[in-house]
Order: C-alpha cells, then sequence, then structure tokens
C-alpha cells in the first residue's frame, strides 16, 4: 500500500501512464465484472427484470410495427421532391 501511495504519480516504463491511472482502470474493471454478479445475490429482482424486459419486447415490437404502417407512409409522402418544390413557388 505504501508503494501505491508513494508512486500514484510515477509513470511506468516507456509509457505516458502513470501508476494511479494503471490502479484506478484495474479497479473500475473488476467493479465492471463483477456487478453483473452481484445481481445475482437478489434473484427476485432479476427474475422481476427478466420479466420486464421480454414483456418490453413482446409488446414493443407489435407497437412499433403498427407506427411504421401508420405513419412511414405519411412521412415517405411529405417528404417528395415534387410536393416541397411546390412550396417554394
Amino acid at each position: 500500500m505504501w508503494l501505491i501511495i508513494k508512486s500514484f504519480n510515477t509513470t511506468l516504463i516507456a509509457s505516458p501512464i502513470t501508476v494511479g491511472q494503471l490502479l484506478i482502470l484495474l479497479v473500475v474493471a473488476i467493479a465492471g465484472f463483477a456487478w453483473p454478479m452481484l445481481k445475482w445475490l437478489w434473484p427476485e429482482e432479476a427474475t422481476r427484470s427478466m420479466i420486464y424486459k421480454a414483456a418490453l419486447g413482446v409488446v414493443g415490437f407489435p407497437v412499433s410495427q403498427l407506427h411504421l404502417l401508420i405513419f412511414d407512409k405519411r412521412f415517405l409522402e411529405r417528404g417528395k421532391l415534387q410536393r416541397l418544390l411546390t412550396l417554394q413557388r
């Protein structure tokens, strides 16, 4: 610990990265890998989250298709060059 504190701002050999930056990177990487594993300590919450995401996919896909069916035709019609040229006159 003393060595890390003493050499926190010391650059590594032939590299602009300091010991402190390397230590912070290591801690963030370990936390990033460990966080998803910690979610399984609460299986009810993880299961609820999976159910919500599945429901969003099941409901969201038909809603998005309906949206495209209704509004895509209007969007393409309003973007035609001939209609836009008549607006300039």
